[in-house]
C-alpha cells in the first residue's frame, strides 16, 4: 500500500498519518462500554493482538451470571448490542495472519472464553426472544446502539416517563446477532466444540428468518416491530438494511445491495461521501445534523463494509472502503459525520471510529 490514496471523490488521504492518528487515539483510550470495547478491539488487532486479546477479556469481566453481557458497568440491567463475538472473530483473523505468539495467545482465549460467548448467545435467545421469533426484543432504546433513532419514536411515546413500559423487536440487532452466531459457530468449529455447532447454525437460521420475514415487500427495507401493537415499524433508516449484515438470502441481498447504491441512499446526489447515512435522505425525517436521524455512523459503515466482504459484495465493499477512508482523512475521528459537508459531529477523537479506520487501512 502507498504512503497516500485519492478517493473516487477526489480526495487525498496520507493513510500513514491516518495510521498513525489512529493508533495514538486508542492508545488514550478510556474505558469503554462492552460494544465501544469489541469495536475497539477490532481496530486494536490490526496492529497488537495481544491488546486486543486483553480489551475483549476486559469487557468479559462485566458478564452477569446469566450470561449476559451489559451495556456497561453504569447500566448493568441494560443489554449490549451483540457485536462481541464478530470482533473476536476478527482478532483470531488477524492472529492467524501474524502466527506465532499472536496467534497462540488468541486461540488460548478462545478456547478458554468460549463458553462465556456461548452463554452470552444463549441468554439473548432464551430471554430476549422466548417466543422463537427470529427478533430480539430491546427494552429501552440505548440497547439498540441506536438511542435517539426515530425508529423508536412510537414507542418512546407510549412508553412516556416510564421507561420500564418500553418494548421494541430490534431487526438491526436481530441481523448482527444472526451473523454473530454464524461467526461463534465457526469458531466452535476450529476448536472442535462439534456439541454447540449445530445449536449456533440453528440460532443463525432462526434470527435470519426472522430479519427477511420483517421487510417490507413495498420499499425492500426490513423493519422493527413495536412491542406493545406488535405493528411493523416502517421508517426508512439505515437499520432496514439488517438483511445485509445477517447474510444468507443471497436474492435479497442483491435487492438490497442495489438500493444502497441508488439514489435514495449512498448515490443521493447532495452526500459528501457515499456513505451511508442513517437516515436516507429523500426522508422527510432526514435531519443532517441529529444525532440518528442522518449523520453518517462509522461503525455501520464498517459493518455494513465487512458483510459485504463475507458476501463477496466486492462493489459495495470497494466504494464504503473508499468512502471511508477519506472521511477519516480529516484526522479527527468522529463520533458522526455530518453528511452533506462531510464534517465531524459528535466527540472526537472518538476510539471506536480511529479502530474503524484501522480496520479500513488493513
Amino acid at each position: 500500500m502507498g504512503s497516500q490514496r485519492r478517493s473516487v471523490t477526489g480526495t487525498v488521504v496520507n493513510l500513514m498519518a491516518l495510521r498513525r492518528a489512529a493508533v495514538t487515539c486508542l492508545d488514550r483510550a478510556p474505558v469503554r462500554p462492552t460494544w465501544d470495547s469489541a469495536i475497539t478491539a477490532i481496530g486494536l488487532a490490526r496492529f497488537d493482538v495481544p491488546r486486543a486479546v486483553a480489551e475483549l477479556d476486559r469487557l468479559l469481566q462485566a458478564q452477569q451470571d446469566t450470561g449476559m453481557l451489559p451495556l456497561s458497568s453504569e447500566a448493568a440491567g441494560l443489554c449490549a448490542p451483540p457485536v462481541h463475538v464478530i470482533a473476536l472473530g476478527h482478532v483470531l483473523d488477524r492472529a492467524t495472519e501474524a502466527g506465532g505468539a499472536d496467534l497462540a495467545a488468541a486461540e488460548a482465549f478462545a478456547d478458554r472464553s468460549f463458553d462465556r460467548w456461548l452463554a452470552w448467545h444463549r441468554w439473548l435467545a432464551k430471554v430476549r426472544d422466548p417466543d422463537g421469533t427470529g427478533l430480539l426484543e430491546i427494552r429501552h432504546s440505548v440497547e439498540s446502539g441506536f438511542d435517539t433513532s426515530p425508529r423508536w419514536d412510537g414507542p418512546r411515546a407510549r412508553a412516556g416517563a416510564d421507561a420500564s413500559a418500553f418494548r421494541a423487536r430490534d431487526v438491526f440487532l436481530s441481523g448482527i446477532f444472526a451473523a454473530a452466531n454464524d461467526v461463534l459457530a465457526g469458531i466452535a468449529d476450529e476448536l472442535g466444540r462439534t456439541d454447540a455447532t449445530a445449536e449456533l447454525h440453528a440460532l443463525a437460521a432462526r434470527f435470519r428468518a426472522g430479519v427477511a420475514v420483517s421487510v417490507d415487500p413495498a420499499t425492500s427495507l426490513a423493519r422493527d416491530v413495536d412491542g406493545e401493537t406488535g405493528e411493523w415499524i416502517a421508517a426508512s433508516t439505515i437499520a432496514g438494511f439488517a438483511p445485509l449484515l445477517a447474510g444468507g438470502n443471497r436474492e435479497l441481498a442483491a435487492r438490497q445491495r442495489t438500493l444502497l447504491l441508488g439514489e435514495d441512499w449512498l448515490g443521493h446526489g447532495a452526500l459528501h461521501y457515499p456513505l451511508p447515512p442513517t437516515v436516507s435522505p429523500m426522508s422527510p425525517g432526514f435531519r443532517r445534523r441529529v444525532k440518528w436521524h442522518g449523520p453518517v455512523s462509522p461503525i455501520i459503515a464498517m459493518l455494513l463494509g465487512w458483510a459485504s466482504a463475507r458476501d463477496s459484495a466486492w462493489d459495495l465493499r470497494a466504494v464504503l472502503a473508499d468512502a471511508s477512508v477519506a472521511q477519516l482523512g480529516d484526522l479527527c475521528f468522529g463520533e458522526f459525520y455530518e453528511p452533506v459537508t462531510g464534517e465531524p459531529l459528535g466527540a472526537r477523537d472518538h476510539p471506536p471510529t480511529a479502530a474503524v479506520a484501522l480496520e479500513w487501512l488493513g
